[in-house]
């Protein structure tokens, strides 16, 4: 029993110091920002969903603790979302600089995770028939970064960040065309590194592309 209560008295002790320093640090005005809590990849998979709106099998990739049914969606009476302007597009691209890509990859390529299964089920609804290549390699990073939750769907960009990603309206070919060149690196990268997950076997169309968007991102410099 003593060790036991000497333990939680360490713990105790160590979580006072540590609640003091951060007193300490905030009266000094330090300005370290804090540690920032990302959405969960099931988070991610139904705000997706819904900006998509589909609703349905590919939801049902990760588990849930429910065994509600999703609503479906196929009533064919959705409208076409509005083309987002070029200011917006310029918004996205500024907030793709800030994602932090390496974190993106290490967590897609655990292909047993709820990223990579979030991933996946964002692949399906996806008709990637329909995305020209260059766009489909933008959903494909894209999709990478929303299921880790390094690029949040919350707010008035993600709508944008969704049609990106179903290569609705040229959205995916006007945003590579507009992001930055380490940016684009950053995509290609990660198209290579989701080639070696189970997400390839959804987004097939897109495994040979990455030396296309690379030629892509020098022409439109």
């Amino acid at each position: 029993m003593g060790g036991l209560a000497d333990r939680i008295a360490q713990r105790a002790k160590a979580a006072s110091e540590a609640l003091k320093a951060e007193y300490e640090a905030g009266k000094r005005g330090d300005g370290t920002p804090a540690q920032p809590i990302w959405p969960t990849p099931r988070q991610q998979l139904e705000t997706l969903s819904r900006l998509m709106g589909k609703r349905g099998p590919a939801a049902s990739d990760v588990p849930t603790p429910s065994g509600d049914a999703p609503a479906g969606s196929a009533t064919g009476t959705e409208s076409k979302p509005a083309e987002p302007t070029d200011a917006e597009l310029d918004e996205v691209a500024a907030q793709l600089t800030s994602v932090d890509w390496d974190a993106v990859r290490s967590a897609v390529s655990d292909k047993s995770s709820d990223v990579a299964h979030a991933a996946r089920s964002m692949a399906q609804n996806v008709d990637w028939a329909k995305v020209q290549p260059v766009a489909a390699q933008v959903s494909t990073a894209l999709i990478a970064a929303v299921a880790a939750g390094r690029l949040p769907l919350a707010g008035r960009l993600g709508p944008i960040i969704a049609q990106a990603i179903a290569g609705q309206s040229g959205v995916g070919q006007r945003l590579a065309n507009r992001a930055p060149v380490p940016v684009r690196r950053d995509l290609s990268r990660t198209i290579l590194d989701v080639n070696s997950t189970e997400l390839t076997a959804v987004t097939q169309p897109v495994r040979a592309m990455p030396a296309q968007a690379e030629r892509h991102g020098r022409t439109s410099d």
